[in-house]
């Protein structure tokens, strides 16, 4: 029997089109999510820039029901295949009718990928800061109370590990999606979390602008459904309930209390797309990721098999089943010669050796995965042995020039971000908040090796040509500008008044000369 590869055999028992890797999508009919809502070829939901979902709630369940069908699957063994719950291995006895009992290991490799490169890309968090430039007249009190802002906002929802599994999960899925939300302690506080494609999508307008039009939070648990529906001027809560209602979803929200006022906007909810494919990071690696474990799972088995050696005896009489017993637990036995003219021959069947064989196709396939996904292999010997941090960084380019891509796809993800708090706050119109947004600097340091000398070389090389803003930009072991530079601000102040002289407590004579000590010559 021809035995599939586990994606192939995943989706042949599916209902519905064949898809793993985005693109994927067969036949004009299954683009469809609603009506008037499709996929193009990335897997991006889009619809007609004039379309109003809030006039069409009727299709708000088809949607859902579709994309669950279309899309989550296929989102959720990617999960899986992080995870190491690799379809290879589930069903590898499947195919198999002499051996049942065959060994199934999971070189997990999938998790190595991604948790290696999120945390180069951003392991070290990324540094955010508001610097007008000079020309534009900022009061310092306005720069310092908009950073302080951006500041505790970002503290308020432990931005450091949001934007880490944000990160994350765009390298697993190939897209994630960051949402806002009040704060239910004081109905005021502006926090965000993040969200995977299996309980979020966002619908974008078919145009040259691409606008996000709207978008679903959802959960989905033993087949119930509960969730948001963003729109750029409210937000709809619903449940199971509400989606099967006699007339509809449209039906159920004129009737319930579950509809609030959206004070942002679309940026409620923002898409981080791993690139403009929706590709993860080992989408068109499964197939070797599958051929890893299979490798992997027949060596085991061949150790196996060596422990379960065939016994050859020549020339003895037949064994007892206490002699079969004791050569397995003893692995020693004694014969006796039945025949004194043939002589009596017990020994193993020697098996041939694939060893060599397995390690080179193993080591092939891991270089192959690691140089399809653009990341070093830190396991490799030959990455020990960098010398320095330059070199270090030499064979990390790669990793570098990936990790400079996602950066600006996240770095807009932020800034969208910064404008909800901005806009919540109340720090402008639409037009001051747009002017301050293009002032905010985000700034992402790959997560090697720095030598200390070579950047303290750097700062004092462009000490004097620019700002103390950008020199203490060079060192890495700084994690806050601001911080920095209020306390060299204050360092510096110290160092003026240290050495001032009290002022004297005597008046000076009328004429400007010294008096003459008393007891003195006149």
């Amino acid at each position: 029997m021809t035995q599939l590869s586990s994606i192939s055999r995943y989706l042949k028992d599916r209902d519905g089109p064949s898809r793993f890797i985005s693109g994927g999508i067969t036949g004009e009919s299954n683009r469809w999510l609603s009506e008037h809502v499709y996929l193009d070829d990335n897997d991006v939901p889009r619809c007609s820039p004039d379309f109003d979902i809030e006039q069409n709630l009727d299709e708000v369940s088809v949607m859902l029901s579709t994309y669950d069908t279309m899309l989550r699957n296929q989102y959720h063994l990617k999960m899986r295949y992080y995870k190491g719950d690799h379809e290879a291995i589930r069903d590898r006895t499947q195919f198999s009718t002499i051996d049942p009992d065959k060994n199934r290991v999971v070189v997990n490799v999938a998790r190595n990928l991604v948790n290696t490169f999120s945390g180069f890309f951003i392991g070290i968090p990324p540094k955010i800061t508001y610097a007008p430039n000079s020309d534009k007249n900022v009061a310092e009190s306005k720069v310092s109370e908009i950073n302080e802002l951006i500041a505790q906002s970002l503290s308020d929802s432990d931005s450091d590990d949001v934007f880490y599994e944000l990160a994350k999960k765009a390298d697993i899925y190939g897209r994630s999606y960051l949402v806002a939300y009040i704060a239910n302690d004081d109905g005021k506080t502006l926090k965000f979390t993040h969200k995977a494609p299996e309980n979020a999508f966002v619908v974008y307008s078919n145009n040259e602008d691409s606008r996000p039009l709207f978008g679903f939070t959802f959960e989905k648990v033993d087949g119930r459904q509960f969730g948001m529906l963003h729109t750029p001027t409210k937000i709809y809560k619903f449940s199971d309930e509400d989606l099967a209602a006699a007339g509809g979803f449209e039906a159920s929200v004129k009737w319930n209390e579950n509809v609030i006022d959206n004070t942002v906007g679309m940026e409620f909810i923002t898409e981080l797309p791993e690139n403009d494919e929706r590709l993860g990071m080992f989408d068109d690696l499964v197939s070797l990721i599958d051929a890893q474990d299979k490798v992997m799972s027949e060596k085991v088995d061949d150790n196996d098999n060596f422990s379960n050696a065939i016994l050859l005896t020549m020339g003895v009489a037949d064994f007892s089943p206490l002699q079969k017993q004791e050569v397995k637990r003893w692995r020693v036995m004694q014969v006796q010669n039945t025949d004194p003219k043939i002589n009596p021959e017990v020994k193993y069947l020697q098996k041939p050796d694939g060893d060599g064989l397995q390690e080179n196709t193993l080591k092939h396939l891991s270089d192959k995965i690691y140089d399809g996904a653009q990341v070093v292999n830190l396991a490799d010997p030959n990455i020990s042995t960098a010398a320095s941090g330059f070199a270090l960084t030499q064979k990390m380019q790669p990793m570098l020039m990936a990790a400079s891509t996602k950066g600006e796809k996240m770095r807009k993800t932020i800034k969208r971000l910064l404008r909800i708090i901005l806009k919540h706050n109340n720090l402008g119109n639409d037009k001051e908040i747009a002017d301050i947004i293009r002032d905010i600097k985000v700034e992402f340091t790959p997560n090697v090796p720095h030598s200390e000398v070579d950047e303290s070389t750097i700062v004092r090389n462009l000490n004097g040509i620019v700002s103390k803003r950008t020199l203490i930009s060079y060192l890495s072991r700084v994690q806050n500008i601001d911080d920095e530079l209020k306390a060299e601000e204050e360092e510096a102040e110290k160092r003026m008044t240290m050495f001032d002289e009290p002022d004297s407590e005597e008046e000076p004579s009328s004429n400007g000369q010294d008096e003459p000590p008393k007891g003195g010559d006149a």
